[in-house]
């Protein structure tokens, strides 16, 4: 009986244990992006590229996951960052956009667009 109750506590621990592991990995990225747009360098940057990947479903229709690509230059050195976005953000910043995005000053690999929203 005891042993039964202590495998029912340990299964339950593990469940939430991993639930709060599983919420982190998908909550960091917006934490990540926040300490960017507050502690980032503001430089110009441009969009260089655009990318779709459709995804099938259930039935025949399909969703479209967007990517914009974009460089920025700090310090003489060229950057690129590739980032999913919205459609409607998608659409609405053609090539050689010129957009803001934060960087890193210690790591400029680290940025966020400050323009659209993801």
């Amino acid at each position: 009986m005891i042993y039964h109750a202590l495998l029912q506590i340990g299964i339950y621990v593990i469940l939430i244990v991993g639930f709060a592991f599983v919420g982190m990995l998908a909550v960091k990225p917006f934490f990540v992006r926040k300490l960017i747009l507050r502690n980032g360098v503001l430089v110009e940057g441009c969009i260089i590229e655009h990318r779709r990947e459709f995804v099938w479903g259930k039935s025949y229709l399909s969703k479209s996951i967007n990517y914009l690509t974009y460089e920025y230059e700090y310090q003489g050195t060229t950057f690129t960052q590739e980032t999913r976005v919205t459609q409607l953000t998608y659409f609405a910043y053609p090539d050689e956009t010129r957009i803001s995005v934060r960087c890193m000053p210690d790591d400029p690999t680290r940025a966020a667009a400050v323009d659209f929203w993801l």
